[in-house]
């Protein structure tokens, strides 16, 4: 089991990505500060909650907000709770992803942001659509919807894949693959890679 900070759950922790769940309990007491280098804060829950990121000029606030993507850097964030249910987030440092030398690569639907060393970029497929063969290197993959698909590898080796919502994912291999949205719902995911 990850470890557990007060408000806090490491996902994935390796030498390409941090991956720290933020999701604060009723009644915890008081704010929750989080210091963090070359990092990038995603919504994952709506909710009332927010973070006060300082690392800059002045503090700003950032809500937590489903599919919602902000470039943070260096700093501290201080988690603090809303009027309701907090929602849930997700605080990425990028240490170093690794490269898929020799394979183009297509980013998804659309790119969210993107940096020297990092691109991150959204997924969405319909119900029963196919996204036609393409390429990934090593990747975080971030469901924010249920996911329920099937691939086919190259050599046409097929592969069933099922996640639930929320769930965080680091695969370390560059694939090739043609994926089919295999659920009677759009599958949505943001996905973390090197550009």
């Amino acid at each position: 089991m990850p470890p557990k900070e007060s408000g806090f759950e490491t996902l994935v922790d390796n030498d390409a990505v941090f991956a720290l769940d933020i999701r604060l309990a009723a009644g915890l007491p008081g704010p929750v500060t989080r210091s963090f280098r070359n990092a990038l804060f995603v919504g994952m829950e709506d909710g009332t909650g927010l973070v006060m990121v300082e690392g800059g000029a002045s503090p700003r606030y950032v809500p937590i907000a489903r599919g919602r993507v902000d470039w943070l850097g260096d700093g501290c964030l201080e988690v603090r709770a809303g009027n309701g249910f907090f929602g849930r987030g997700l605080l990425v440092e990028i240490r170093t992803l690794p490269t898929a030398e020799g394979i183009a690569r297509t980013f998804g639907d659309r790119v969210l942001l993107s940096r020297g060393d990092f691109c991150v970029y959204e997924e969405i497929i319909g119900p029963a659509q196919v996204r036609v063969m393409h390429n990934h290197g090593p990747r975080l993959v971030i469901c924010l919807s249920t996911l329920h698909m099937r691939n086919t590898l190259l050599g046409n080796e097929k592969m069933e894949v099922k996640r639930d919502k929320g769930t965080v994912v680091w695969n370390a291999k560059a694939v090739t693959h043609e994926v089919m949205n295999a659920a009677a719902e759009p599958f949505w995911c943001m996905v973390v890679e090197h550009p």
